[in-house]
């Protein structure tokens, strides 16, 4: 994770697009000399080192990650398309198109005893995906964030081994939901192009949000000794989510405040050619949503009207990363992985309380002339768990003083199951469920390599190579996919100057890895850049 409040808020926002289209932040998201040499994960580069700020955006491991004031300027941009020919038709549908925008930035002051420093960006991201066979739902997400920090060595308190940090962010994220038709001429039917909007499904369920988070928090580190740091903090974060669907004649409003509070731990230590490093964090958050609804009726009749609560929520999870590093000489030998958890418990008001959501769409659905109404489905009482866990291992080689070989193996593997009870209100003892969804179980595993040159003294010149499968649900067939990725960039740094700049870029060809007689073909591409001054 590129910051530290990519956290549950960040998931709750944006999972649902960015999972779909693999735009979730990696190492390589802050070094395109990495996206260059194949998206590897675990070679070292200025900011991929074996330490907990690298490894887990946690702030207390800022101070020692560099030694330099630095500023950085990344701007990305990535993009995803897919098609195929429908059976029996000569023309071909658009069932996939994205595009994200992104401009990055860093800036840190280091002294001897202290640093402090802002890092953030700006995020546009749009998803276009069909929402039945005449109509495509479109998602534009417009998403600010920064992050200031202020660390050093605790003053007047062995100095020489303890070490704080102070952080604030905030977050600011705008989601639109557009429903339009498909844009069709005599090639086939299309989706993201600018056809005719068409109202949303129902007048009740938000199609915009706007969310904002506001957080702070601390940690400390003390060095035991050299093969071992030991790290704590924790962090507080209030969140205020509003959602709205309107037009001329009804209005629909929802909102949250939704407060999260994390907790975490780190070790970090090395020992002669060997460095290790280990992070967890741990979240939980309780909320409760609330409606107000207003229609207008006929001539001379009072409006239709509703307000009160929707549901109450419950959110935990846990997340951990590691990392290993061991150097001889010209080889480099890496290791990392990570595992996660997250369950989310929604309960309805009790049946028949007449401030509900629920009641109030049973008050609707007998509404005379409700029939002209799309309702959308009652709150039930549910449980819904994520986890996963994926790793990676390998290796780099250097050869002479101008090349660097690199290759790493990386297997990932998540799961979801979202269980709904038979009651509204716990029962105590035998809590029967109704129905139980479990999947999808999705696994992917690639091996990916890389190469760097230095083609003369000014220029690098670097080219990577991926091979992935990725099996979107082990619970069903035909959905197994294959791709092929071909990374290439140049690194540029004239003799004496201060200043660097990397560009790296990437493009994916996905097929199935099943008969298929639509011939469905997908492809992806990602293009970063960094701008790195030292001063």
């Amino acid at each position: 994770m590129l910051i530290s409040w990519n956290t549950a808020l960040h998931a709750q926002i944006r999972d649902p697009a960015s999972s779909t289209f693999d735009f979730s932040p990696d190492a390589t998201s802050r070094s395109p000399r990495l996206l260059g040499m194949g998206h590897l994960t675990l070679a070292s580069d200025i900011h991929n080192g074996v330490n907990l700020w690298d490894l887990a955006a946690n702030p207390i491991g800022l101070f020692e990650a560099d030694s330099t004031s630095s500023f950085d300027l990344r701007p990305a941009t990535s993009s995803a398309a897919g098609r195929h020919t429908p059976v029996g038709s000569d023309t071909e549908r658009q069932h996939l198109a994205g595009r994200e925008v992104k401009l990055a930035y860093e800036a840190w002051k280091r002294g001897e005893h202290s640093i402090y420093g802002l890092i953030g960006d700006f995020t546009d991201f749009r998803a276009d995906q069909p929402y039945n066979d005449t109509r495509v739902l479109r998602d534009h997400l417009n998403l600010p964030r920064f992050e200031a920090i202020l660390s050093g060595r605790m003053p007047r308190f062995q100095s020489d081994r303890m070490i704080y940090e102070l952080h604030i962010f905030n977050v600011n994220a705008n989601t639109l939901e557009e429903y339009r038709k498909f844009f069709i001429n005599a090639e086939g039917e299309y989706l993201g192009k600018e056809s005719e909007v068409e109202p949303p499904p129902n007048f009740f369920d938000p199609d915009e949000f706007r969310a904002s988070a506001v957080g702070a928090g601390l940690g400390f580190s003390y060095k035991v000794a050299g093969w071992l740091t030991a790290a704590a903090g924790g962090e507080a974060t209030s969140t205020r989510i509003e959602g709205e669907n309107s037009d001329n004649i009804h209005d629909t409003g929802t909102g949250q405040d939704r407060s999260y509070y994390t907790g975490r731990a780190g070790l970090t230590g090395h020992y002669q050619r060997f460095q290790y490093a280990l992070d967890g964090r741990t979240w939980s958050a309780q909320n409760e949503e609330r409606f107000v609804f207003t229609l207008k009726a006929g001539q001379n009749q009072n409006p239709f009207t509703g307000r009160g609560k929707v549901l109450d929520r419950d959110e935990d999870g846990s997340e951990g990363r590691g990392r290993v590093r061991w150097t001889m000489g010209n080889l480099e030998l890496n290791a990392g992985g990570r595992t996660w958890n997250r369950t989310v418990d929604i309960t309805p008001p009790p049946t028949g309380a007449i401030d509900s959501y629920n009641y109030f769409l049973n008050v609707a659905a007998n509404r005379l002339g409700a029939d002209s109404l799309a309702l959308p489905d009652s709150v039930v009482r549910s449980h819904a768990k994520d986890n996963g866990w994926d790793m990676a291992y390998g290796a780099t080689w250097r050869f002479g003083k101008k090349g660097l070989l690199g290759g790493e193996y990386h297997f990932a593997k998540q799961s979801s199951q979202l269980d709904v009870f038979a009651d509204q209100a716990p029962v105590p003892g035998n809590d029967p469920v109704s129905f139980v969804g479990d999947g999808p179980h999705r696994r992917t595993s690639d091996i990916r390599g890389g190469i760097e040159y230095s083609c003369t003294e000014a220029l690098t010149g670097r080219l990577g190579f991926i091979r992935r499968s990725d099996d979107q649900d082990e619970l069903t067939e035909r959905n197994e996919y294959k791709s092929n990725t071909l990374t290439t960039g140049v690194g540029i740094q004239p003799l004496g100057s201060r200043w660097n700049f990397d560009l790296g870029w990437s493009i994916e060809w996905i097929s199935p890895d099943f008969d298929d007689a639509t011939d469905p073909k997908e492809s992806r591409q990602q293009l970063g850049a960094q701008i790195r001054w030292i001063f």
